[in-house]
C-alpha cells in the first residue's frame, strides 16, 4: 500500500492496491484529500496516468468555498456532501479550530454512522459509485483531509468488495503516514495552550485505529453488523453490491 506521488495531493491512493483476497482492479477507484493545492503537473498525471475522470467532493459548502478544488481539464466534479452543516473535528472551514470546539472523535464517529442524514447520504454516494462507467475513466472521492468521511466511505465500499476488516483498517490508518508531520506541527503551534489541548488539536489530522474500531463496534452493537447496516440502514441493494463487484473486481 502506498500513496500516489502527487504534489499538493499527498493523501491519494488507489483502492486497487489494498490487500484483499479478492483482487480489486487498479486505476478505477481512488480516495484522497481535497485537491485545492494539486500542482499542474500532478493534475495532468491524475488524468493521463491514473485516468481519473470523475471526482466526488464530500465536503460541505463552506469548505468548498474556502478551499475550492483546482479546475482540471478532463475531470468532472460532483458534489455529494455527507452532511450539510459544520462538524468540528471533521470539517475544516477555519485554519486552526479552537481547542474547546474539538470533540472526542470517537463520539463523532458514533454520530457519523448513526445519524439519519449521514446514513442516507452514504447510501446515495455508494449507489453513485456503483453506477459509474469505469470503462470511460476512474473515479476519485475525497473530503478535506481524506480520513474521516472518506475513510468511512472506503470502509463500506471495500467491505462490499470482500476485503477483510483488518486490511480495511490498515488502509484507513495509512493516512497517518502522510499526516504525522502535520499533526506534530499543529501540536507545537498550539503547545502554548497546554499539553492536553495541543494534543487534542493535533489528533484531528490522524486516522487513529480506535476511531475505526468505534465505528465498527457501534454498527455491530446497534445495527447487527456491517451486512445488515449496509443493506438496512444505507439501503444499498444486492443489485448495487453486485454492480460494484462486477465493475471493480478482477474476474
Amino acid at each position: 500500500m502506498h500513496n500516489l506521488k502527487l504534489k499538493g495531493a499527498k493523501n491519494t491512493r488507489d483502492l486497487g492496491l489494498v490487500n484483499s483476497r479478492y483482487k480489486i482492479k487498479e486505476k478505477c477507484l481512488f480516495r484522497s484529500g481535497q485537491l485545492n493545492k494539486i500542482s499542474k503537473k500532478s493534475a495532468k498525471k491524475l488524468v493521463n496516468e491514473y485516468n481519473v475522470r470523475t471526482v466526488i467532493d464530500l465536503r460541505i459548502e463552506p469548505e468548498m468555498n474556502k478551499k475550492p478544488n483546482k479546475k482540471i481539464a478532463g475531470i468532472k466534479y460532483v458534489w455529494l456532501p455527507l452532511f450539510k452543516n459544520n462538524l468540528f473535528g471533521i470539517s475544516y472551514e477555519k485554519k486552526i479550530p479552537r481547542a474547546d470546539t474539538i470533540p472526542d472523535l470517537n463520539d463523532t464517529y458514533t454520530m457519523l454512522v448513526s445519524n439519519d442524514e449521514c446514513k442516507h447520504n452514504f447510501g446515495v454516494i455508494i449507489n453513485y459509485i456503483a453506477e459509474h462507467d469505469y470503462e470511460n475513466g476512474a473515479l476519485l472521492f475525497h473530503c478535506t483531509q481524506g480520513k474521516d468521511r472518506t475513510g468511512l466511505l472506503a470502509l463500506f465500499i471495500l467491505y462490499i468488495l470482500g476485503v477483510d476488516l483488518e486490511d480495511i483498517k490498515n488502509d484507513y490508518t495509512y493516512t497517518n503516514v502522510v499526516n504525522y508531520k502535520k499533526s506534530r506541527k499543529y501540536y507545537w503551534l498550539t503547545r502554548i495552550l497546554g499539553k492536553q489541548k495541543a494534543t487534542d488539536l493535533s489528533q484531528i489530522f490522524l486516522a487513529k485505529g480506535e476511531y475505526f474500531d468505534t465505528a465498527v463496534r457501534v454498527i455491530n452493537e446497534k445495527y447487527g453488523g456491517l451486512d445488515k447496516y449496509i443493506s438496512d440502514e444505507l439501503h444499498v441493494t444486492e443489485e448495487t453490491k453486485n454492480k460494484l463487484r462486477e465493475k471493480l473486481l478482477n474476474k
